[in-house]
């Protein structure tokens, strides 16, 4: 025991239900020890140390000192009265999706692809509405008056703890986007090829135009200078139109929005992996900017490469959470965060033999 100061050991007695005079007593009886190296001062650091464990574990005093009561007191450490409260989930009673508000044919893919998943219905649909809203995005609006519009934003996550089967509900639904990104394939390999023509006859147009003025130049007296055709710009490199992302930086994100004016999509299996990386980069923070992809206003990337006009900023976001860590994400002042996403918190799913009726 010579390793372990009194009042670590005196705390660890206290939390076994030995009074100060039993604690005092267990000490005496190993002189080589904490009795050796304290010597007259043991009982001062006995009282010292169980002063400091009765003032953290809010003891009331009228309970007494007594050794019977500490041992079926409930404290935490008493063998016999295990502290329960660690299994405790924190979940409490929440009321599980309104499955009316599906149609008949929503209704009856989201339970066979749950099925299939070995997932909770809650476990898709949660996902599956934060997807929709943003396939939609800005090419609807929600109009409660003249002056107040909203885009079709809703970002949505799944709570759960690891290993509670929410990475199968979300990609069950990710692959239909990727099936539609397949499907997709040729037409955009098509825009690709018109894209590099364009980029091709620029630069013949930008050549021819470049000649035309140092001929100008050279003619006696010179004549004026022919403008710069509109076709000569170079339109810069081909951006992809994607459905989702799932690590862009926000310098990134910009150029894909101008892919996709009515909406971007952000999908993480863990949303934690986003608040971590709103201060990766630079020394700034990018929380503004994911604040106002909320909303689908009207926004510009300022960076030292140049600058970037987004008509619509609006980015999606689905994913899951962590308990612990969700409460992490936002921990510090409110700024609205928190109040984007739907939540849902689906208990774990209970076995049965699993279905392919949904690929």
């Amino acid at each position: 025991m010579k390793d372990l100061t009194a009042l670590s050991l005196g705390k660890r007695l206290a939390n076994a239900g030995l009074t100060i005079d039993d604690i005092d007593e267990t000490l005496t009886e190993h002189p080589n020890g904490i009795a050796q190296k304290y010597a007259d001062r043991l009982r001062d650091e006995i009282e010292r140390s169980y002063g400091k464990w009765k003032a953290s574990a809010r003891i009331d005093d009228s309970a007494g000192h007594d050794a019977d009561h500490r041992r079926t007191s409930g404290n935490a450490g008493d063998w016999e009265n295990p502290d329960w409260s660690i299994l405790e989930d924190r979940r409490g009673e929440l009321p599980e999706f309104p499955l009316d508000v599906l149609t008949p044919a929503w209704r009856e893919l989201l339970e066979r692809a749950s099925h299939g998943a070995g997932v909770r219905l809650e476990h898709t649909v949660i996902p599956l509405l934060g997807i929709i809203s943003s396939l939609i995005g800005c090419s609807r609006r929600v109009c409660p008056s003249r002056s107040w519009s909203e885009p079709m934003t809703l970002w949505t996550c799944v709570i759960g703890d690891s290993g509670d089967r929410k990475t199968p509900g979300l990609r069950a639904m990710v692959r239909t986007l990727d099936v539609i990104d397949k499907v997709n394939e040729p037409k955009v390999s098509e825009q690709r090829l018109k894209h590099e023509t364009r980029i091709q006859r620029s630069k013949e147009i930008a050549k021819k135009w470049k000649e035309d003025r140092e001929a100008a130049l050279k003619e006696t007296p010179p004549r004026e200078l022919p403008a710069m055709p509109i076709d000569a710009i170079d339109p810069g490199n081909f951006i992809e139109p994607r459905l989702y992302a799932t690590d862009p930086t926000v310098e990134r994100l910009a150029p894909l929005l101008q892919a996709r004016p009515r909406g971007m999509l952000l999908i993480r299996d863990e949303l934690a992996g986003l608040f971590a990386n709103m201060q990766r980069y630079h020394s700034g923070s990018d929380r503004p900017f994911w604040l106002e992809a909320y909303n689908g206003g009207r926004h510009v990337v300022e960076r030292q490469s140049g600058s970037v006009v987004v008509d619509h900023l609006l980015v999606g976001v689905v994913g899951t959470f962590q308990p612990d860590k969700l409460a992490r994400a936002f921990a510090g002042d409110e700024d609205g965060m928190y109040g984007r996403f739907l939540y849902g918190w689906p208990l774990a799913p209970e076995y049965r033999p699993l279905s392919n009726d949904v690929a």
